[in-house]
């Protein structure tokens, strides 16, 4: 009995960190976070001929809270000027994907940003 009352300590220790760190493993690998952005081509660098992606756009975007983020991506061709996107972002590996919508699917808070009636 006393060697376990001398290990409970380090064995509570143990499960809370691999608790945390399946927590901190969700919010930074797996967790996605979707942002809104119009598209604004005078935002647009072009990148070195030898890679898929042509082009890279650093462009400001809002989540569904209304909450600023400038968040960069590659693509491979420019894009519709003026077009509303919604983007997939990770932590650690950046956007992953994203579609273009329209006005309709945009949140009201997003709308309010980019003054959309």
């Amino acid at each position: 009995m006393k060697y376990l009352k001398e290990k409970l300590p380090i064995i509570i220790g143990v499960i809370l960190f691999i608790i945390l760190c399946g927590i901190a493993y969700y919010y930074i690998f797996e967790k996605d976070y979707i942002f809104y952005t119009q598209i604004d081509n005078t935002k647009i660098s072009e990148l070195a001929k030898s890679s898929s992606m042509k082009y890279e756009y650093n462009l400001a975007m809002y989540d569904e809270n209304g909450k600023r983020k400038n968040i960069s991506f590659k693509t491979s061709r420019q894009l519709k000027e003026g077009a509303y996107l919604k983007i997939k972002y990770y932590p650690i590996s950046g956007v992953n994907k994203w579609e273009e919508v329209t006005t309709e699917y945009l949140p009201e808070k997003v709308k309010l940003k980019y003054d959309v009636k």
